[in-house]
């Protein structure tokens, strides 16, 4: 173990300088409202598509400013994201900022040819939910 203390940081200021200005490490984008599994322990509008849904275009903008500020990770859910025909050029999108993936699926559409691709585009991390629309 080190001998290094971490120091006690009192201040906005002091908080920014030990963590090198940037304190937005990760950010969370819902791309989709839409979901093939009605779950009961989710939202009551699940499995509909929200009328203002972010375009794809809206979404490659606020992956840019989430770049500039900084952010290292950016986790992809819904609903069910896979359900969005774009969701694979959003991830790579994504990856060519230079961006860690997460991201968050129930896993019923993920089948090899998927995964394959998903593994191509290095996404760092996938989150299945084991949770089910049954008791």
């Amino acid at each position: 173990m080190s001998d290094k203390k971490i120091p006690e940081l009192k201040s906005k200021e002091e908080i920014l300088d030990f963590l090198g200005g940037n304190t937005t490490l990760g950010a969370t984008i819902e791309i989709t409202s839409k979901c093939n599994l009605h779950c009961r322990h989710c939202a009551p509008a699940a499995g509909d598509v929200f009328k203002g849904e972010m375009s794809l275009e809206r979404i490659k903008n606020l992956i840019d400013n989430l770049r500039e500020l900084g952010v290292m990770t950016i986790i992809i859910t819904g609903g069910e994201p896979l359900v969005r025909v774009d969701t694979l050029e959003i991830l790579k999108y994504i990856r060519g900022k230079g961006i860690n993936i997460s991201l968050e699926s129930n896993g019923v559409l993920m089948g090899y040819s998927l995964v394959q691709k998903l593994k191509k585009l290095n996404v760092n991390l996938i989150r299945i939910s084991v949770d089910g629309p049954k008791e």
